[in-house]
């Protein structure tokens, strides 16, 4: 059964202090080309494919090529161009959103489905993706994973929220986002014990579930998937040449 549908895709593409556009001297990762085409543009065409997306916000890039609904400018800083791309959401009244990132080129319509279709139903949904799925797909991308007791995981770049989620997240979004490619600094925010855990690989799904729910005070759900083009993002050059 598919809990999610009527979707509305918030897709962040960064602005110029990404390293990724710094680099490429363009005023957003969305915007660095691959293959000719636009790192962004591959993401707004495989959200215009899925039959779960109804209505696309582009929060920042705001030349990119490709289809959307509506586009408004970024914030300073992550968790303001969040905030920005829900508040624009919110236009379309109150349904589930598809928070989306700029730089995955390798992402379709397909995927996107897919993953929809498995995700379980909560105020947030994470999707990881097995090592082993991970590697066999993009064997020469390098990525952070994560040691738990059922294996090694990586995260994706996309997550399904409750609108009203989003207030309570605030604190929380900021943090999180900078620690992502540290474990154990993302462990240290939810706590010594989940760290010490995490350290000795006991740690399991559910127990992260549980753990961070705990903290936002949000009903969180980690979706394992096997659609491993949803966190092959690009955050360097080589990434890409």
């Amino acid at each position: 059964m598919n809990h999610w549908d009527e979707l509305i895709a918030i897709v962040l593409a960064g602005g110029r202090s990404d390293r990724l556009a710094a680099e490429s001297s363009l005023e957003s990762k969305g915007l660095v080309p691959y293959n000719g085409v636009a790192l962004g543009t591959y993401v707004l065409k495989a959200l215009a494919a899925s039959r779960y997306v109804k209505k696309v916000v582009l929060v920042g890039a705001s030349d990119l090529p490709g289809p959307t609904d509506l586009r408004v400018a970024p914030g300073e800083r992550l968790i303001d161009s969040l905030v920005i791309g829900c508040e624009a959401a919110g236009r379309f009244g109150s349904r589930g959103l598809l928070v989306v990132s700029c730089d995955l080129p390798w992402l379709k319509g397909e995927a996107i489905d897919k993953w929809i279709e498995e995700a379980p139903y909560g105020d947030l949904v994470y999707p990881v993706i097995p090592e082993e799925v991970s590697k066999q797909d993009f064997p020469e991308h390098e990525r952070t994973f994560v040691r738990l007791s059922s294996g090694r995981f990586t995260g994706g770049n996309m997550c399904l929220v409750q609108p009203d989620a989003i207030e309570m997240l605030k604190p929380w979004i900021d943090r999180v986002y900078r620690a992502r490619k540290n474990p154990l600094a993302l462990a240290r925010i939810i706590g010594f014990g989940t760290a010490i855990k995490l350290l000795l690989g006991q740690i399991t799904l559910e127990g992260i579930e549980r753990e961070v729910g705990l903290k936002v005070g949000l009903d969180v759900r980690v979706s394992v998937t096997d659609e491993a083009s949803i966190g092959a993002d690009v955050d360097r050059l080589e990434h890409i040449i």
